[in-house]
């Protein structure tokens, strides 16, 4: 009787408990590859994505820079960071020094799903200018892996299951 049980708990309450979550994001996210702000007073913080989407495993090269009236600003502290929409929370915080005015670097994503970048601009010393922040959300395409490794996985864990059954069964046939 206890093996029937088993049995129909695996076939009828199993398949219930694998639920996939689609993620939504709470609120509109706009992807674009370049995003700028001036503010108030004067300055320019610009940053740029190659082709305004990343990919899962690639890196993405990622500038940026602050400018006032046209002049690249000397000695700029940039403060990044990357808050996963999803997960509602920040997934890489960096800081950066420039003597230039400017920054780029190079960030591989890990999840498929939409990121915000917020770029803050500050003097590195003195009251040149006020710290400027600026917000752009990237679009991180995720890939399908391949049929073969989902049938190997697949048959891998359907193994590993009959395999944990057979054990199973057979302590409790010895047993009983």
């Amino acid at each position: 009787m206890n093996k029937y049980l088993l049995i129909i708990f695996l076939l009828f309450v199993t398949p219930f408990n694998i639920v996939a979550d689609g993620g939504h994001a709470d609120e509109e996210i706009v992807t674009v590859d370049q995003f700028s702000k001036t503010f108030d007073n004067g300055i320019m913080v610009e940053m740029k994505i190659d082709n305004g989407k990343a990919f899962v495993g690639k890196l993405c090269n990622i500038t940026a820079s602050a400018t006032k009236n046209g002049q690249a600003l000397k000695n700029v502290k940039f403060d990044v960071g990357f808050y996963h929409h999803e997960d509602k929370k920040f997934v890489y915080k960096n800081t950066f020094y420039s003597k230039e005015g400017s920054l780029s670097f190079k960030h591989q994503f890990f999840d498929g799903a939409e990121h915000q970048i917020q770029l803050t601009a500050s003097p590195i010393s003195g009251d040149s200018f006020s710290p400027s922040k600026i917000q752009m959300s990237i679009e991180v395409e995720g890939y399908q892996p391949p049929t073969s490794v989902l049938v190997k996985s697949l048959l891998f864990l359907v193994g590993l299951t009959a395999i944990g059954m057979v054990i199973g069964y057979v302590i409790a046939v010895k047993k009983g």
